[in-house]
C-alpha cells in the first residue's frame, strides 16, 4: 500500500481510526457510554472520575470529561458495552488535551484485554455488513 500524498488522502486516513495507514495495535470503535471510577495522580491521591466513553479497543481507550487528569494519572473505571458484558479496566492516562470546559484522555490498559477486542470486532464487521447493504 503506498504512503497517503495529497491532502485528501491524509484526511480520510486520520478521519478513519480503522484506517490500516494509521498504524494502530487494535480496531477502534466508536461509542457513547458513560463511565464511572477513579483517577490516582502520581501523589497517590485519589479521585473519582465521571466520564464519556469516545473509543474503545482492546488496548485503551477515550475519555472526554471535566476533571483535570493529568498525564501518567492511573485510571480506573466500570464500563458495559453491549447487554451484558461488563468490564474494569486500569490503565495510564498517556496523553491528554483540552476542548473548551472538559479534556480528553487517552488511557493504555495495563494490560489488552482481548474479550473488550472481540467486542469491538463483531460490532465494525457488523456495521460493514450494514453498510454494504445500503450501497447497493
Amino acid at each position: 500500500m503506498r504512503a497517503p500524498t495529497t491532502s485528501r488522502e491524509l484526511t480520510d486516513m486520520a478521519s478513519d481510526p480503522n484506517d490500516p495507514r494509521n498504524r494502530r495495535r487494535w480496531p477502534r470503535l466508536a461509542v457513547s457510554v458513560k463511565v464511572s471510577g477513579r483517577w490516582r495522580a502520581r501523589t497517590g491521591a485519589e479521585q473519582d472520575l465521571e466520564a464519556l466513553l469516545l473509543w474503545v479497543s482492546a488496548g485503551g481507550a477515550q475519555l472526554r470529561c471535566s476533571a483535570p487528569v493529568p498525564a501518567n494519572a492511573t485510571v480506573r473505571f466500570t464500563l458495559r458495552l453491549g447487554r451484558f458484558q461488563r468490564f474494569e479496566p486500569t490503565g495510564r492516562v498517556r496523553w491528554w488535551r483540552r476542548i473548551g470546559e472538559v479534556r480528553d484522555l487517552g488511557v493504555e490498559f495495563a494490560e489488552p484485554i482481548p474479550r473488550i477486542g472481540e467486542y469491538v470486532r463483531k460490532q465494525l464487521e457488523a456495521r460493514e455488513v450494514s453498510k454494504g447493504r445500503f450501497e447497493r
